[in-house]
């Protein structure tokens, strides 16, 4: 959880004063951005081990949550242990290219949709690759297929500009 605590922190999600993207687990939104968002984090680094399963909404690790709801009670109460932990791990680089990464990840969908991305789209992005790396062989690597089982299991996205979707994550070297 340590490393989720310095990720978060360096890039810039558990700041003090930050009215626009206040850390708050009691909002389901925010609790479903941090499950895609940290999924896609944990798809780049061997730091946080984190099991994912498939739930309605996409990727879903249960012991996620439970870290981020420990985590949300030490930003409510304890921002100081949070402080300790950064300061503690202020020389530690392993999280580093984690974070130029998911910032390029990050910058490539600016570029492409003109817009920062929402929980909807991190949705998109985390299934798109969960179904192409954790499901059928016939996913793996193939646009065409977990573009199609995409489409199977999530409908009420299909309006959405899935080959663009695919396409970032491919830049980004995800896929």
């Amino acid at each position: 959880m340590e490393k989720l605590i310095i990720g978060l922190t360096r890039l810039g999600y558990l700041i003090e004063n930050d009215e626009k993207k206040p850390f708050n687990m009691s909002v389901f939104k925010n609790r479903f951005f941090y499950q895609k968002f940290i999924f896609l984090l944990n798809e780049l680094s061997n730091e946080l081990n984190y099991n994912y399963n498939w739930y309605i909404r996409g990727p879903y690790s249960p012991d996620l949550t439970k870290d981020l709801f420990y985590i949300d009670e030490l930003w409510n109460h304890n921002r100081a242990f949070i402080s300790m932990i950064n300061e503690k791990n202020i020389n530690d680089k392993t999280i580093d290219n984690t974070i130029v990464n998911i910032n390029f990840l990050k910058s490539s969908f600016k570029e492409e949709f003109n817009r920062e991305w929402d929980a909807t789209d991190l949705e998109i992005l985390s299934s798109l690759l969960f179904i192409d790396k954790y499901t059928y062989a016939k996913c793996k690597n193939s646009k065409i297929n977990t573009i199609e089982e995409f489409k199977a299991r999530k409908p009420e996205l299909t309006d959405k500009p899935i080959d663009n979707y695919w396409e970032i994550l491919k830049t980004s070297e995800f896929i």
